[in-house]
């Protein structure tokens, strides 16, 4: 894979995460919920931007799985270390499964 396809989904992913966490933040907060609101709808917004671009790299179905598998493990991860989240050992199976769908999608080249 070209290593300027990993920086957008690096940057996508920066912007997608700051997103949510700012509309997390957002049901928790006491003051300035419009500006949570506005500024986790503007990180999505600059996401979309790297969207178009990952698209540029393959087909479809495998950029956006290669992508939201790399979004999803980071997500739980920032939920355990960072949101003091816990999830079963279930959904802990299904973050593990997740990653090898990873490994399986990028030992092919992406077309």
């Amino acid at each position: 894979m070209n290593m300027s396809f990993f920086l957008y989904v690096v940057i996508l992913m920066f912007f997608e995460i700051s997103g949510q966490i700012l509309f997390k933040k957002h049901y928790s907060a006491t003051e300035n919920k419009r500006l949570l609101l506005a500024a986790g709808i503007l990180m999505y917004s600059i996401s979309s931007f790297f969207v178009f671009k990952i698209l540029g790299y393959g087909s479809l179905g495998i950029i956006n799985v290669v992508w939201h598998v790399f979004h999803f493990t980071l997500i739980c991860l920032l939920g355990m270390f960072v949101m003091g989240e816990k999830y079963t050992t279930k959904q802990l199976l299904a973050c593990i499964l997740g990653l090898i769908s990873l490994v399986l999608f990028m030992t092919e080249e992406i077309e």
